[in-house]
């Protein structure tokens, strides 16, 4: 009797501990929203942000340079947010996204992550990328991932630019595969991302060139590829200005203290 009761209870125990009000998976509808959105918190108040400083576009104070990015100074921790959200927010949730099971998502994840990876290594050189986001134990519970050669691993984005576009011409040939307007860059639109994926490759093949010769890599994309022409092509991020939706720059720079940039 007393085993009989101690099954039960074991019974009912995992039964109250599933939340019914918190979902225990998420949907690659809403994981792409979140990918994109922190990948433009990245760009924007990361990158672009120090870039303007250092350029001179903005400084600390009315004429006067007080801070450390626009005096030049790049101290140990100017780098935290942008390594930090690359790996820990943008990347992990493209990872997710490319085990959905769905050609779109995938295809569209891949790209990102090339894009993503692409300007850790511009701005960080040698980054974890074979080991990186191996942490959990069924990839393997890489804690300490080793740093890869930057130049090793941009061959590597090229060729996942190229499964990307294989993809994503796969999702465009299937009328029930579809992403929607949850995709906040080109809402849903698949032959946009093509032409991201071919113009990013390019790019990539471009920063190859001072290293190694990819002419010939160069011109067969240029004479079959399809790039970004218009503006309306473009991958950006639109913000609404309300509040909640405000340029992550902005946001950034007006969080916890008075607008103190000239």
């Amino acid at each position: 009797i007393a085993m009989a009761f101690w099954l039960a209870s074991c019974d009912n125990l995992a039964d109250i501990n599933i939340d019914p009000n918190n979902s225990s998976s998420a949907r690659p509808q809403e994981v792409l929203t979140s990918a994109q959105a922190y990948i433009a918190f990245i760009m924007d108040s990361q990158y672009n942000d120090n870039a303007t400083l250092w350029a001179q576009y903005l400084a600390w104070g009315t004429g006067v340079a007080l801070s450390d990015g626009s005096r030049y100074v790049q101290t140990a921790n100017h780098g935290n947010q942008a390594w930090a959200r690359s790996y820990s927010d943008a990347l992990a949730d493209l990872r997710f996204l490319q085990k959905a099971g769905h050609r779109g998502y995938q295809g569209i994840s891949k790209v990102l992550e090339a894009f993503v990876f692409q300007y850790l290594i511009d701005h960080f050189g040698d980054v974890p990328y074979t080991d990186a986001l191996q942490g959990s134990i069924e990839d393997g519970s890489v804690l300490a991932p080793h740093y890869d050669d930057d130049a090793a691993i941009y061959p590597k984005l090229v060729t996942t630019l190229d499964d990307a576009i294989t993809d994503l011409n796969i999702a465009l040939g299937d009328a029930t595969i579809s992403v929607g307007t949850k995709d906040l860059l080109y809402q849903g639109n698949l032959d946009n991302w093509i032409r991201f994926a071919n113009s990013l490759k390019l790019r990539i093949l471009m920063r190859m060139s001072d290293v190694a010769d990819v002419s010939a890599q160069v011109n067969a994309l240029i004479g079959s590829g399809v790039f970004i022409e218009t503006s309306d092509q473009t991958a950006q991020l639109p913000f609404s200005g309300d509040s909640g939706s405000e340029n992550p720059m902005y946001a950034w720079n007006e969080y916890g203290i008075t607008y103190f940039y000239k």
